[in-house]
């Protein structure tokens, strides 16, 4: 008799189990409704190790990303850049502040990013990163007027980058120029005025800082000052955005996934932050990604979905402009798109020019983004919340809707289980589901292969399973 109840009892756990596993999940609209740039995702373009601008396969990789900017040409690489040449100036060489690609120059022209801009029909615009380092406002000023000769857009100039720092790079840093944080207002006072004149439709962007309170070091004084300042020397001229670096760290010897997920979503919650710049100013998040020094895990499956959850709550977030991810290529597996046979987590390798996971993952976010004109955040009832060693909860689910374009769905799953959700919630009738998975958060992507993809059709469904550990866009 005892066997008999506990073996009901059991069968009654399992089956509550396995009902708990297919229960239905409304969806919910929460929050505000922010706009859209078109340009608002996109990726940080910085190629000094390849695979080069001549190389298909290459194009045709960033042609399946369509991101919707291009920040030309990069970061820090770009404090130090030639446009004319494609490369390093004189003192980016005689410094040596990044490492090249031992093989020779990969150069990267401004007729390269008019191929990617021709090639989406328009829709891939560049965001130009000002040399005002080692440059001169007047070979700007060429720059930018050659961009235009060549059929390129100006809307959208970023006056430098991460001047902020008072020790990068080492061998010439940018206390040369700018020793204090007024220098630099200062010379955006001279600058902006005449770039107006220009360009007046353009939008112009200087350099800020996220959380200054956030630099701790004794040695991060500048940086704790730096919005501040800056604020206090808004004088003479104005700017249409500020602009701010994002990326998750990690300081775990034994990170799993699951840490990940956590830092992620820790990252990207700006409560809180107290940025002392007024209200008026959006931001532009022109680098972001998990920190590759810190990242235990590269190349495996929950880098994407984590870049995905960055890159939804960064854009839903009021305030925020625009996002460039970093990078677009390298051999760093912090890429999008390999530039060489690359070693990643677990010992195996990632083929030249395949996409990383981070690459697969956000290809399908762009496929819900662009063009969209709103996103909002959706909530689900009985969404499991799982404790991070990060100091930081996170859900199994995570839902956007995209409008302006055709009204879209983008939901995460980060669970190991299914999860059933009810499609009335979306408040459009739902046609059909591309869903884009792994089998596991660590499994490594080095092709195509890696990766499975699922389309259903909705006509007259209600509901939507969706599949562990996936990135799912609903039309």
């Amino acid at each position: 008799m005892k066997k008999l109840i506990v073996t009901q009892l059991l069968m009654l756990s399992i089956a509550s189990l396995l009902s708990g596993q297919q229960a239905a999940v409304s969806t919910i609209t929460k929050g505000h409704a922010v706009k859209l740039s078109p340009v608002a995702f996109g990726y940080n373009t910085q190629s000094l190790s390849g695979p080069g601008w001549d190389k298909q396969p290459f194009l045709d990789r960033i042609a399946e990303l369509d991101p919707g900017n291009f920040r030309y040409p990069g970061g820090t690489v770009g404090n130090f850049w030639d446009w004319k040449t494609g490369f390093f100036n004189a003192n980016g060489k005689k410094n040596q502040v990044m490492s090249a690609a031992k093989e020779g120059q990969y150069p990267y022209r401004l007729e390269d990013v008019k191929k990617v801009y021709d090639r989406s029909g328009g829709t891939t615009e560049p965001i130009y990163m000002l040399n005002m380092l080692t440059s001169t406002y007047e070979y700007q000023l060429e720059m930018l007027k050659h961009a235009q000769e060549i059929g390129l857009p100006v809307r959208y100039i970023e006056l430098g980058n991460e001047f902020y720092m008072d020790d990068h790079p080492k061998s010439y840093n940018y206390l040369n120029n700018y020793p204090d944080i007024k220098d630099y207002a200062d010379t955006c006072r001279i600058w902006v005025p005449k770039l107006r004149r220009e360009f007046p439709e353009a939008r112009i962007a200087m350099i800020g800082i996220n959380n200054p309170a956030g630099w701790t070091g004794a040695n991060r004084q500048r940086s704790r000052d730096w919005n501040r300042v800056l604020v206090e020397n808004l004088s003479g001229f104005d700017v249409d955005a500020f602009t701010f670096h994002n990326y998750a760290k990690n300081n775990f010897d034994d990170q799993t996934p699951e840490d990940m997920i956590a830092q992620s979503a820790n990252r990207v919650n700006f409560k809180g932050i107290e940025r002392g710049i007024p209200d008026k100013y959006p931001f532009w998040v022109t680098e972001y990604n998990f920190f590759t020094p810190d990242n235990k895990l590269p190349g495996l499956w929950v880098t994407g979905l984590s870049n995905v959850l960055m890159t939804a709550q960064t854009l839903s977030t009021p305030g925020i402009e625009l996002v460039c991810f970093h990078n677009i290529t390298s051999s760093s597996v912090s890429s999008a798109i390999y530039d060489s046979d690359t070693k990643i987590a677990g010992g195996k390798t990632a083929l030249k020019y395949a996409l990383s996971a981070s690459g697969q993952a956000l290809k399908v976010f762009a496929q819900a983004q662009k063009g969209a004109k709103t996103m909002c955040r959706l909530t689900f009832s009985d969404n499991p919340v799982f404790k991070g060693r990060a100091k930081s909860d996170y859900n199994a689910l995570y839902g956007y809707l995209f409008t302006g374009a055709g009204e879209k769905a983008l939901v995460v799953n980060f669970s190991d289980k299914p999860m059933t959700i009810a499609l009335d919630g979306l408040g459009f009738v739902a046609v059909t589901a591309e869903q884009t998975w792994a089998e596991s958060l660590r499994t490594p992507i080095i092709d195509d292969k890696s990766i499975r993809k699922e389309t259903t059709q909705l006509s007259g469904e209600n509901q939507l399973t969706i599949k562990s550990y996936s990135v799912t866009v609903i039309k």
